[in-house]
């Protein structure tokens, strides 16, 4: 097909994009899901926030947020478990790297997945962090299913202050002559929630959604 200039042109700019739109201004993190033998079985490593922070008192992985002098989210992964679990960067060998999440919040998860050889008395915890850790069998999580809840998304254009309960306009939708559904919340949709009961506690949220993708991600290997 002919094409002219001004099409020649548009072509040439637009070309095949691979990268993700805004991603430039999204918040970024690491987490990993880290692998230990524990009598003579591959476990996870798990860790219980301490009760001060965010989140407290719940079960996660190790990780956190993205520094700039991290200059790759696998260096992000890396030092937070350093800092967290109190090991040295030397006893971690990253294995590989799941699906990146982009999760409501802005935020951009990238999970990688690590091996180490030391044992879970070796680890010597940022109390300031974690209030302790635990490893579970690998097995577990395979022969088991988690149970599946749903929370609900919205668009709105208000929000509340928690502390105050005072309602904060963010979209003026009569000043912009919007039609009035818009001055309510819209566009509903859910997301599935999987949470995994153990007898360590209840595992849920992003750290069991990565658990179920490393499962489905090894069960899909072998098909």
């Amino acid at each position: 097909m002919e094409k002219n200039n001004k099409i020649s042109k548009i072509e040439s700019v637009l070309g095949y994009s691979k990268e993700i739109y805004n991603i430039k201004n999204m918040k970024k993190y690491a987490v990993l899901l880290l692998i230990l033998e524990d009598d003579n079985e591959l476990s996870f490593v798990f860790q219980v926030r301490n009760k001060q922070i965010s989140q407290g008192g719940e079960i996660s992985l190790p990780g956190g947020k993205f520094e700039n002098e991290d200059i790759t989210t696998y260096n992000t992964a890396i030092r937070d478990t350093c800092e967290e679990m109190g090991i040295d960067k030397d006893n971690i060998e990253i294995i590989g790297k799941l699906d990146t999440f982009i999760s409501h919040g802005n935020m951009l998860i990238d999970p990688y997945v690590g091996y180490t050889d030391l044992t879970i008395n070796e680890f010597n915890v940022n109390k300031n962090e974690v209030e302790s850790v635990f490893t579970l069998p690998i097995d577990y999580f395979i022969n088991n299913k988690p149970e599946i809840y749903k929370i609900a998304h919205f668009a709105s254009p208000y929000i509340r202050d928690f502390s105050t309960n005072e309602k904060i306009t963010l979209l003026p939708v009569d000043e912009l002559n919007l039609p009035n559904k818009y001055s309510k919340k819209w566009n509903q949709y859910t997301t599935n929630i999987p949470f995994y009961k153990t007898d360590k506690g209840l595992i849920w949220g992003l750290t069991a959604q990565i658990i179920l993708l490393y499962c489905d991600t090894m069960a899909n290997s072998k098909k």
